[in-house]
């Protein structure tokens, strides 16, 4: 064959000019669309739809490994390929996740001919990967692969007033399973309403009510919550489902504090963000990484992470940070959408909740504790949304007068959501599940009713210094 016949092959192959072999924003067929279709221009580089690509993931994971392989023979014949192409071929077709007729969907990456790279926190694959924690070997990705092959509608759930991790988590896994030709149903509990620095995450038209999911869901992933209370209206949908599937990174996070459906729990409570182990999934699934798939996982990773500054941020977390930039994500775009936007209200509650904000030196032995409140009274007269306050808890903790900082934020049903942050000393992830909360050493919350300041007594009086002797355990 000539090279201007190979050329014509390619791009009847890959449905668009051959030359745009760049990474970039993908279209899957189907989808809806967003910034995955757009069509590509100098200063925002695309990548030629690929029609085959869902055919041939769909194939590995249903352990078609055949029609894998032979898509990428042709494509190979017709080479030289270069850059992304070939990365995403040869995992699609099996080349680097394994090869033959069984399924092998949990298999390391391996090099050419057939080496493994070394495993462990430090071993790395192709392209710089960071390879899993051996910790993971103990998690039954196989049969979390199994289900998902099997089904063809699959429910997500995440919890309640999402952040970036809960939702980008959520919304990646979602594109990544539509692309195998699932079914896909997402959705969260009341309030049923997107946070106004996520709006911009792609694979939104994915989203359902909490009133239209099913029931009784035969598959039911959910993502980052360490308890079915903590899904709101879906906690039902979870208890009802004939299989569960966990994904998240909280100490507490086993089975979500239920007992019924057979569970899988891919739950690491050293990971930085449940987006590392739906990364994680959809590697295992053989999903090529696509832009809208990377901007979801980004956003969750740059979120629990505060922006890569908190002490959670490993080699592992920039490694993948690296490998979703390299798919197309712009992280100047997230940041400004997720930090850097406020409307003029918020700054005026945000500066009402700094005036109020109360020290007491005393509390978490000794070390301090510094709190405010913001009221829906106080949101209403500057016309700001309860989800736009996530931020001000981050101001909060900045000064250094205090090792433990919480903001009271009331609902808009009246209750009080209680967010608390430590600098490491003290562990506000078990001083919140006491009070009914949970979340991580550093980062935890709970509901609470009442008034804030009684609020903050029962948290004091629960709070522990690094030498009291009935410190908490085991929160991470």
């Amino acid at each position: 064959m000539t090279e201007p016949e190979g050329r014509a092959r390619r791009s009847a192959l890959l449905g668009a000019t051959p030359s745009r072999h760049r990474r970039g924003p993908q279209s899957r067929p189907g989808a809806a669309a967003s910034q995955d279709s757009q069509p590509a221009t100098p200063s925002d580089p695309g990548l030629p739809a690929m029609p085959w690509e869902g055919r041939i993931a769909a194939a590995r994971v249903g352990g078609g490994a055949p029609e894998g392989a032979e898509a990428w023979s042709e494509m190979e014949a017709l080479g030289p390929w270069e850059g992304p192409y070939a990365e995403m071929l040869r995992c699609a077709a099996g080349r680097r996740c394994g090869s033959g007729t069984e399924r092998r969907a949990a298999a390391p990456c391996a090099r050419p001919g057939g080496e493994q790279p070394g495993r462990g926190e430090s071993g790395r694959g192709e392209s710089g990967r960071v390879d899993a924690p051996a910790r993971w070997s103990g998690l039954d990705w196989d049969r979390a692969v199994e289900l998902i092959g099997k089904a063809d509608e699959i429910c997500l759930a995440c919890h309640v007033t999402p952040d970036g991790d809960a939702l980008g988590s959520m919304l990646a896994l979602a594109l990544a399973l539509r692309s195998l030709g699932k079914r896909v149903l997402a959705s969260f509990g009341e309030p049923f309403t997107v946070p106004t620095s996520l709006r911009f995450l792609p694979g939104q038209d994915l989203l359902l009510e909490p009133w239209r999911m099913p029931a009784a869901p035969q598959l039911l992933i959910a993502l980052d919550t360490a308890a079915a209370e903590r899904l709101g209206s879906l906690a039902s949908r979870v208890r009802a489902a004939a299989t569960l599937i966990v994904l998240d990174h909280h100490a507490s996070g086993g089975g979500l504090g239920i007992r019924g459906p057979e569970q899988v729990r891919l739950v690491d409570p050293e990971a930085a963000a449940t987006a590392m182990l739906v990364d994680e999934l959809i590697r295992r699934l053989r999903v090529p990484l696509t832009r809208d798939i990377a901007l979801g996982l980004y956003a969750g990773l740059a979120s629990d992470t505060g922006s890569f500054r908190y002490r959670c941020t490993t080699p592992a977390v920039h490694a993948m940070a690296a490998r979703l930039l390299e798919a197309g994500v712009r992280p100047d775009e997230v940041s400004r959408e997720l930090w850097d936007r406020a409307s003029f209200g918020y700054l005026q509650v945000l500066a009402g909740a700094l005036g109020r904000a109360r020290l007491d030196r005393d509390a978490a032995g000794g070390l301090g504790l510094l709190w405010t409140a913001i009221s829906r009274a106080d949101r209403a007269d500057s016309g700001v949304p309860y989800d736009q306050l996530e931020g001000v808890i981050d101001q909060l903790r900045r000064a250094d007068d205090a090792e433990v900082a919480v903001v009271c934020k009331q609902t808009d049903e009246g209750d009080w959501y209680v967010s608390t942050r430590s600098r490491g000393r003290v562990d506000v992830g078990g001083a919140c599940g006491e009070l009914g909360g949970g979340g991580h050493r550093t980062a935890a919350a709970f509901t609470a009713t009442g008034e804030p300041a009684d609020t903050i007594d029962r948290l004091r009086a629960v709070l522990r210094g690094p030498g009291d002797q009935s410190d908490h355990g085991g929160t991470g």
